[in-house]
């Protein structure tokens, strides 16, 4: 099984800076492009992650949120059972919190900035989708788009909340320790994995993303949330498996 991974970050028309970060193996990039080949037997990790913060504080928050995975992964032995992975996973969460949380505390700028985290680990030969906010990780199969992760969202939460749709009740810092949802899925020979910030998937309904689906190309999905309006920056990661 080889992994054909693409990601790409851009700007959206109405934000002043890219606060989005992608992860894709030990390339971590903003405002960028870059694909990578993965061979079966080795350990990667996909990820997006989406700052929150203000000014400065959003794009911080996401760098440092996927340099830390980076290390985490790099440094991931082999061998964990499913339930120990999980367990490492949430405490590699909270050491990132109370990191973020304590340059808040000497720099005010930077006070209670935060990060969405989704994306896929591809651990063992297995791969475990994981989540904190409201960035998304699907699988297209089929024709088929089924999105993984549950967003972390009030709106997700509480259809009749009063709150701000893009309020998020998770995340990686902010100012309460985070939860992170892992699972393990079922990945097939050509099957499509998607990982992206909401830049996406607000300015594009599920069914219209299938439809880009069928021929895969994170240009034509960046391109079209910014035709839509383009409201937030866009940060897209596709995992095509091939034999």
């Amino acid at each position: 099984m080889i992994l054909q991974v693409y990601g790409i970050s851009i700007q959206g028309k109405v934000r002043k800076n890219n606060e989005d970060s992608i992860l894709i193996g030990d390339c971590i990039f903003t405002d960028a492009e870059h694909s990578e080949k993965i061979a079966e037997e080795q350990t990667a990790v996909f990820a997006v992650a989406d700052g929150m913060g203000g000014h400065k504080a959003g794009e911080v928050a996401s760098k440092i949120t996927l340099e830390r995975l980076r290390e985490f992964v790099n440094k991931l032995s082999h061998g964990k059972e499913t339930i120990e992975l999980k367990d490492l996973m949430g405490k590699w969460a909270h050491g990132v919190f109370t990191e973020l949380w304590n340059m808040g505390k000497t720099d005010e700028t930077i006070r209670g900035m935060g990060s969405t985290l989704s994306g896929i680990l591809y651990y063992n030969h297995k791969f475990f989708w994981f989540n904190a906010g409201d960035s998304r990780t699907y699988i297209y199969r089929n024709g088929s788009l089924t999105q993984l992760s549950t967003d972390h969202s009030e709106s997700a939460r509480y259809k009749d909340s009063l709150l701000p749709s893009n309020f998020i009740n998770n995340c990686i810092g902010g100012s309460k320790p985070p939860f992170i949802d892992m699972e393990e899925v079922e990945v097939k020979q050509g099957d499509v994995l998607l990982i992206c910030s909401d830049g996406l998937t607000d300015m594009l309904p599920d069914a219209l993303i299938a439809q880009y689906l069928k021929n895969p190309d994170c240009h034509i999905l960046v391109k079209q949330a910014n035709d839509n309006g383009g409201k937030d920056n866009t940060s897209v990661v596709l995992i095509e498996v091939t034999a």
